[in-house]
């Protein structure tokens, strides 16, 4: 079997120079997914769906910054840099790890955030009566 060897890429360093743009305040739902990669082998990442207000304030932040850089934050960790590509429409986003990491440690860590992220209510009802108090 051939594998593909990891090699260091260095650190590259950023400064977040503005202000926050969404909170967990702003997400409606977070799940977790997967799908395949070109090899047909899972690929787990997380399904973030934001509130109409975020969402529209996201679409014009995004059109905004097209091609500029934006980091997202995690317990006061970059866990992720992209490069908006172009305006973010629907109020949908995804993110995904290395696509090289385990796929269990991916797992583990995009569940680790959906956790966290899942809206404050949802995550306080009680088991098993499908509302929040």
């Amino acid at each position: 079997e051939v594998t593909k060897l990891r090699e260091g890429v260095g650190v590259r360093t950023y400064i977040a120079t503005s202000t926050v743009v969404l909170t967990q305040d702003d997400i409606a739902d977070a799940g977790l997914d997967a799908m395949p990669d070109q090899e047909g082998k899972p690929q787990p990442f997380a399904m973030i769906q934001l509130k109409p207000d975020a969402s529209e304030s996201f679409r014009l932040f995004t059109k905004q910054n097209a091609l500029r850089r934006i980091a997202v934050m995690f317990d006061d960790n970059v866990i992720m840099s992209a490069r908006i590509q172009d305006e973010i429409t629907g109020g949908k986003l995804s993110i995904s790890l290395d696509p090289d990491t385990a796929f269990d440690v991916k797992k583990a860590e995009l569940q680790r955030l959906v956790d966290a992220l899942k809206p404050r209510a949802a995550a306080a009802a009680p088991a098993g009566t499908g509302a929040a108090r």
